[in-house]
């Protein structure tokens, strides 16, 4: 007797991925483990490139320097960055550089509760002449109970150009 066995199989196609809470603390490490609660990351540059769109970073109570936490481009989609409260996180860029540059790349972005200080978008050379905390280029976020202190924006060369946007620089946003 010859036959044929036929076997369904049925797979769900619509499985959903699930945001990701990345979680920051200054006591914490930036190694291939970290994010959690139990493990935080140190900085935020560190923590943003684990991220997957729709991801939350966490920023715990406190203050974040160093070159990770300057500089910080978010370019991930639908991301959003939660500090602790205003005056409970706090990025020091340190007078040597700056806050963050968002773009459309960023999608829906937010950025709440937490301060930025010490912004200096001259520390960065001519190619980054405005925006010391905020550069928004074609972004689409919400900044929401965000506090910028001693932000500025102007030349360390000895020729006048043009410099604008201490605390924000915003185009087409």
């Amino acid at each position: 007797l010859v036959g044929t066995v036929g076997i369904l199989l049925h797979f769900d196609s619509a499985v959903q991925a699930t945001a990701a809470q990345i979680h920051l603390a200054t006591t914490g490490a930036d190694t291939a483990s970290c994010g959690t609660a139990v493990a935080p990351c140190a900085s935020l540059s560190y923590g943003l490139s684990l991220a997957a769109p729709g991801d939350s970073i966490q920023m715990a109570t406190g203050t974040y320097t160093g070159p990770g936490n300057r500089g910080i481009s978010l370019s991930v989609s639908d991301v959003s960055v939660t500090g602790a409260g205003r005056d409970a996180t706090i990025l020091d860029l340190e007078g040597m550089g700056t806050g963050f540059r968002v773009d459309a790349a960023a999608g829906n972005a937010s950025i709440q509760k937490l301060s930025i200080i010490n912004a200096d978008c001259g520390a960065t050379g001519a190619s980054q002449r405005n925006g010391a905390a905020f550069y928004l280029s074609n972004a689409r976020v919400v900044i929401q109970d965000v506090a910028v202190r001693r932000a500025q924006c102007k030349s360390q060369a000895t020729s006048e150009k043009e410099w604008s946007g201490a605390a924000f620089y915003v185009a087409n946003s």
